[in-house]
């Protein structure tokens, strides 16, 4: 009964986010997130995370793998083996991964797992592809370039997987846009697939491919807003 009382509680909490008051609202939670002026920020992020895919009301299916509290507050972060948030739309999945680690950390920490996690939503969704989504307030080149590699060669995670490494101020920026336009998935897809296919530039560089690759991203951010207004 509880588990029940919490699904319709947690139901209940996603509609009252639709709205652009609350994207908004959402969104300047980020920065609360990043000053450390909540309990455990970790968790928050992600739970901060999951509302604004909430909030934008456009997804089949928003899953956060965060624990929640009665209240609907977030506990404890997604465990280990599973991504954050994965957000199913009609022709599309995708997997969100956030950390408010930086530095060698970082790459430490989440250059492996979070590629392997993207490819487990790949091997269990046969039918749509599958983008993924790294957030962090700052990302190390090192983490850049394991996450260019991985978009073509499974040896590094037994498996390929697109996974698209942005600050958390270039998505607060994305939502700040929405909040201000408009938001259909195709945007967001489109959005992710120019910003993977900005590799293509990058592949004749000896070394440093990723970083180069992500050096492109705010510019084609831009070029993508104008687009759509």
């Amino acid at each position: 009964l509880r588990q029940q009382v919490r699904t319709i509680s947690k139901r209940l909490m996603a509609i009252s986010l639709q709205s652009r008051e609350k994207l908004l609202e959402i969104n300047r939670m980020f920065e609360e997130i990043l000053e450390g002026e909540v309990v455990d920020p970790p968790t928050f992020l992600e739970w901060n995370a999951w509302r604004a895919f909430e909030s934008l009301d456009a997804a089949k299916k928003v899953q956060p793998n965060f624990k929640f509290r009665d209240d609907m507050q977030p506990s404890s972060p997604a465990p280990g083996n599973t991504p954050d948030i994965e957000v199913y739309y009609d022709d599309f999945i995708l997997v969100l991964e956030v950390t408010l680690k930086t530095g060698a950390v970082q790459w430490r920490d989440e250059a492996e797992p979070v590629p392997a996690h993207i490819i487990k939503v790949q091997d269990e969704n046969k039918e749509a592809p599958v983008y993924g989504v790294f957030l962090a307030p700052k990302v190390h080149d090192r983490t850049k370039n394991v996450f260019f590699g991985v978009g073509t060669s499974p040896d590094l995670c037994d498996g390929t997987a697109v996974v698209i490494p942005l600050t958390i101020a270039q998505f607060r920026d994305l939502l700040n846009f929405f909040a201000e336009n408009y938001f259909q998935p195709r945007m967001i897809k489109d959005l992710l697939i120019r910003l993977y296919s900005a590799r293509k530039d990058c592949e004749r560089l000896s070394r440093n491919k990723g970083v180069a690759w992500v050096g492109y991203f705010q510019k084609i951010i831009e070029s993508w807003k104008t687009e759509l207004i």
